[in-house]
């Protein structure tokens, strides 16, 4: 009984609590975080390409003075499912293969350069302008525009 009428006191009371926890401990709960997501990005490759996916996203606003505003499913048009299904059918029509695990990049096939509205990047942003590429192949195409290739 008593606690119910103390009920937004003591609220209030853990609040503060846990604000002065997280402000004295704030490297060791970065680290243990850090180590989490070191570990899972190394186990699920689906958690690594959604924390990549929103940061090539996000830093394609950023570099043109805008801020990402919508959710990344949004942007890409697609789920994240969807998108990785999607980006390893690119990889094979390119390569022939199947993808083994090799390091690759998320390539735009129109260049993000070619934007001068935040509608342009979200476009640009669109799945069907994302493909994978080898690191070298990625460096090669530069900037520029390649048409896809026919099938």
């Amino acid at each position: 009984m008593q606690r119910a009428k103390n009920k937004e006191k003591i609220r209030q009371r853990r609040y503060e609590e846990g604000v002065r926890y997280r402000a004295k401990h704030k490297q060791q709960i970065r680290n243990r975080k850090q180590s989490y997501e070191n570990k899972r990005r190394a186990s699920d490759p689906m958690f690594k390409l959604k924390g990549q996916v929103r940061i090539m996203i996000r830093d394609s606003f950023r570099r043109k003075g805008f801020k990402k505003s919508d959710s990344t499913e949004k942007i890409l048009g697609c789920s994240l499912i969807a998108f990785q299904e999607y980006l390893l059918r690119t990889w094979e029509e390119r390569y022939g293969t199947a993808w083994n695990g090799e390091d690759c990049h998320i390539d735009h096939i129109v260049p993000l350069a070619t934007a001068k509205t935040e509608e342009d990047i979200i476009n640009l942003c669109h799945y069907t302008n994302l493909q994978l590429l080898t690191p070298s192949d990625n460096f090669e195409k530069g900037g520029h525009y390649e048409r896809a290739k026919i099938y």
